[in-house]
């Protein structure tokens, strides 16, 4: 993920969107991997949204399916939708729960930070 002219928060939303949606394409590795993602995100609560978008980014790095995703996604507008009904919906969700509502506070208060004019 070099798009650098990507906000943080486009990255945290597309991160939280694959992870709800398209289990499928964690493997093994990734999907234990996800305890440290986990660890480092909640431990960055009070820390810019830049910081959490730069350990997702970090994170990504290691799994090059994930972060293709992730990384188009965030560059579009529209959030795609699993082709077929995952068995494994909410399977990560289920596991760390707290990941994606660390992420999903931070995409809704950027929101109502966001002043009108913008």
């Amino acid at each position: 993920m070099n798009n650098f002219q990507l906000t943080p928060e486009k990255i945290i939303a597309a991160f939280l969107e694959i992870f709800e949606n398209r289990a499928e394409i964690f493997s093994e590795s990734a999907r234990n991997n996800l305890s440290n993602l986990n660890i480092k995100i909640t431990k960055l609560k009070a820390r810019p949204n830049q910081e959490v978008a730069d350990a997702i980014r970090d994170w990504c790095r290691n799994y090059p399916i994930i972060a293709e995703r992730v990384l188009d996604l965030a560059e579009r507008k529209p959030k795609p939708k699993p082709t077929e009904p995952s068995q494994q919906e909410g399977i990560l969700t289920n596991c760390y729960p707290e990941l994606p509502a660390n992420l999903r506070k931070r995409i809704n208060s950027s929101a109502t930070e966001k002043s009108p004019s913008e």
